[in-house]
């Protein structure tokens, strides 16, 4: 009687959580499913094959359309971008896709200095959490510091390991994001609608005065290439528009970065398309130093779809 009576709270506890916890599951699903989970989704459940994938950070999530991009080269590509993403989620990001789709004809990297800092995005991209059925997330995120083994046993711990932005984030009314233009297609997402519109103060870059590159993440940026080209992927690589005013070009630590970019694609024989001193990316075309906004995102695509085409039409 006594054992019965320790037995029904618990369960009923349990039984608690676990109705909660999928409650939240859900409503976190629902507020963040534009951003990140429809991209997620694509990557591990679906099997379709695409001609071209999309690597970077937010300046290709935010930056590279497939649609434009598929007009422009005649081929079918999708953007897996993350904002903030380093290589190493550009290398699982990699795995998942190589696992779970026919290979791609071509992969596009961009490049950014941003990528050779000390791998910490994998600690914060929560809803990678949703995934760890997946072996190789699961290893990632292991690595990254996640107890998975407790999550995939008691899923809605995983709330208690997010920051408070993200953990109520769940409360909050999923946004209503406005569609023109083809702006949420295939993994890109693009808000900024008209050109001439200037938030300088929404991309802090004093923040980034002190950054240095992370060594190790050199050799991850080799592992990356070496992955796709053992796979005969076409590896190319694509110097994103940089606003006229951006201050990035003149630090160290950028000169630095694209100098290790430079070299990683001399040496692995990569092609290379330059669009950092373009001049018909006038600063209207951006919301910030580095992010275009979606005309200049649409300029981008094109341009960039239009230099693919050539280069495999001469292959």
């Amino acid at each position: 009687m006594k054992l019965y009576r320790f037995i029904l709270p618990l369960l009923s506890s349990l039984l608690l959580a676990y109705a909660i916890g999928v409650w939240m599951d859900f409503r976190y699903r629902e507020r963040w499913s534009s951003l990140f989970f429809n991209m997620s989704d694509e990557l591990i459940s679906s099997h379709t094959k695409y001609d071209m994938i999309l690597l970077g950070n937010s300046r290709v999530h935010f930056g590279i359309n497939p649609y434009y991009l598929d007009s422009a080269s005649g081929l079918s590509a999708y953007n897996f971008a993350n904002g903030g993403a380093d290589v190493n989620d550009i290398l699982l990001t990699s795995k998942l896709y190589l696992e779970h789709h026919p290979k791609p004809k071509i992969v596009l990297i961009s490049v950014d200095p941003g990528m050779l800092k000390k791998m910490e995005s994998l600690q914060t991209l929560y809803h990678y959490l949703f995934y760890l059925k997946d072996t190789t997330m699961r290893r990632f995120m292991k690595d990254a510091g996640h107890p998975v083994t407790l999550i995939r046993l008691f899923p809605f711990l995983k709330y208690a390991l997010m920051n408070e932005y993200n953990r109520t984030s769940i409360f909050v009314k999923p946004p209503n994001y406005p569609v023109f233009d083809h702006n949420i297609y295939r993994g890109y997402l693009n808000i900024s609608k008209d050109t001439g519109i200037q938030n300088q103060d929404l991309f802090n870059t004093n923040r980034y005065i002190d950054d240095s590159i992370w060594e190790p993440s050199i050799g991850q940026f080799d592992e990356l290439i070496n992955l796709w080209q053992k796979n005969a992927v076409q590896v190319i690589f694509t110097y994103p528009p940089e606003n006229p005013n951006s201050p990035f070009k003149s630090w160290k630590y950028y000169i630095k970065g694209m100098g290790i970019f430079d070299s990683l694609a001399k040496s692995n024989h990569i092609p290379a398309f330059h669009f950092e001193n373009d001049k018909d990316f006038v600063s209207g075309y951006f919301v910030d130093e580095i992010h275009l906004n979606n005309p200049g995102a649409t300029l981008y695509s094109i341009k960039l779809g239009d230099s693919i085409r050539r280069f495999m039409g001469s292959d």
